[in-house]
């Protein structure tokens, strides 16, 4: 071959090099494209699936959040050990130091005297911005945090126990943008009506109530 042929060759191979790398770059975009068009935007992905530490992030993001007003945690059982990650003693003592208005339905000590010692610790170190109730009945798991700029709730089945007594747990944290508040709205009024206005439920502490 000549070489003025080689080089229209060589000309010829460059060109279609750089097509083929074209078409590429255009089908990789136009995949993202349609990645992009069928994925939820953001405000749509307001629930995420968590496992057997749940009531961990919940807590850790509670702890981490800003402007938090009010709190509901429903848990038949409530304890925990002293090298858990977040012990109860850590929670009395976060919503004493913030004021933050607090609910709590657990089963009554007398039942079950796991929970006695939280109990106990939640009415003397929260004192005032507490309401507690008695369920002997409640099974459900639901925790409510109200904060800036929206809120988040965890719905699961483990209850805010010692990490290690419990296994295969899961759990969905709900974050409260999106459709996701209306869940929020719900799950909270599910803990601060819906459950006390149940024939089981006793009021057991609520400094602020004047009967």
């Amino acid at each position: 071959m000549s070489t003025k042929n080689q080089r229209v060759a060589k000309k010829c191979e460059g060109a279609t090099k750089v097509k083929s790398e074209t078409m590429m770059s255009i089908l990789r975009s136009n995949r993202e494209s349609n990645w992009v068009r069928s994925s939820p935007r953001w405000w749509e992905r307001y629930t995420e699936v968590v496992y057997e530490r749940g009531h961990i992030e919940f807590l850790e993001r509670v702890f981490s959040a800003t402007g938090v007003w009010k709190l509901a945690i429903v848990s038949p059982w409530i304890a925990s050990l002293e090298n858990d990650p977040i012990t109860v003693e850590d929670i009395a003592d976060y919503i004493a130091r913030y004021h933050i208005k607090t609910l709590v339905i657990m089963r009554s000590p007398q039942k079950e005297p796991t929970n006695a010692e939280a109990a106990e610790l939640f009415k003397r170190r929260i004192g005032s911005t507490l309401t507690l109730y008695y369920n002997n009945s409640v099974h459900a798991k639901i925790y409510v945090c109200r904060c800036q700029p929206f809120g988040f709730a965890l719905l699961g089945s483990a209850n805010l126990t010692p990490h290690k007594s419990r296994s295969y747990e899961v759990g969905l944290i709900i974050n409260g943008f999106g459709a996701g508040e209306k869940i929020i709205e719900e799950l909270e009024l599910t803990a601060t009506d819906y459950i006390p206005g149940k024939g089981e439920s006793s009021l057991e502490w609520a400094p602020w109530y004047r009967r």
